[in-house]
């Protein structure tokens, strides 16, 4: 006889990036109507366990991130709003920033020494090999160029946490035009779930301005009594009536001592939710 977990509701919830694993919180109001959510009621059906249980669908905060930026600028405009699923690295809107501008004339100098660095370098080797100059000087040259190829790679990296890509950077080197608009990108693929800021909107280092979620890793919260958790096992299916929708991962070491029920965690294999494509 097949035995299932019964769903009593399900209610949607999100973590926050606390940067621990499996902390969940309440999904906002704001969010559930971005991501076009519903809450279900299911009836207790014949066979099951003779209580349904409450469930609530968590997304584990590996699977979220908040959009932040390491320098502060103003907002120019908006292209995702909440509810729009979006490609990791997409275009969530663009700003603008003094400290980028600097950091770019930055780079391009540190470009400019690292050939004439490049150059020297070409040059002492061909030298010390031909024994012209001694190994100290050829050992000074390199480690001058190993010194400005890692800032030149050190300040690349933070041009790509401000939004420029690959393309961004090649661009810039051949045309040397600095950029006054840049991209929001989306640090992962998923759904805009909240939006902080709008257009015109100055913001700080830090500050979220977006946040995301991998809607396609969602766990299922139930709480079980301590009986039913006790006779849980991992791996076993999760119904929702007579639909298997998930895959029971965990069951949770402590009783809760004012309801005397134990959580299970489990891996969420049925979502179709109605999405915003961009």
């Amino acid at each position: 006889m097949r035995r299932c977990l019964p769903l009593l509701g399900l209610v949607y919830c999100l973590a926050v990036p606390l940067w621990a694993a499996d902390q969940v919180v309440e999904l906002s109001a704001q969010q559930q109507a971005a991501l076009e959510i519903e809450r279900y009621i299911v009836n207790q059906e014949a066979g099951a366990l003779s209580t349904p249980l409450p469930a609530r669908l968590v997304l584990n905060d590996r699977h979220q991130r908040a959009l932040t930026l390491p320098i502060s600028g103003t907002i120019e405009q908006i292209d995702s709003l909440p509810g729009a699923v979006v490609a990791v690295g997409a275009r969530l809107g663009t700003y603008h920033s003094r400290e980028a501008l600097a950091l770019q004339r930055d780079y391009l100098s540190a470009l400019d020494r690292l050939e004439r660095s490049e150059a020297s370098r070409r040059r002492d080797e061909a030298l010390h090999e031909g024994g012209v100059i001694s190994s100290k000087r050829w050992q000074q040259t390199l480690a001058e160029w190993r010194q400005r190829d890692a800032l030149v790679k050190e300040l690349a990296s933070q041009l790509a946490a401000l939004g420029f890509s690959a393309e961004d950077l090649q661009r810039l080197q051949q045309t040397r035009a600095l950029r006054d608009r840049l991209p929001l990108r989306a640090p992962l693929a998923g759904a805009v779930l909240e939006r902080h800021i709008e257009p015109g909107d100055a913001f700080t280092a830090g500050e979220e301005l977006f946040q995301l979620g991998d809607v396609d890793q969602l766990w299922l919260s139930i709480l079980a009594p301590a009986a039913t958790a006790l006779a849980a096992q991992r791996g076993e299916p999760v119904y929702f009536g007579d639909v298997a929708i998930g895959l029971l991962l965990q069951v949770g070491a402590a009783v809760d001592p004012a309801s005397q029920s134990v959580t299970l965690t489990c891996l969420y294999t049925h979502l179709t939710l109605p999405t915003k494509i961009v």
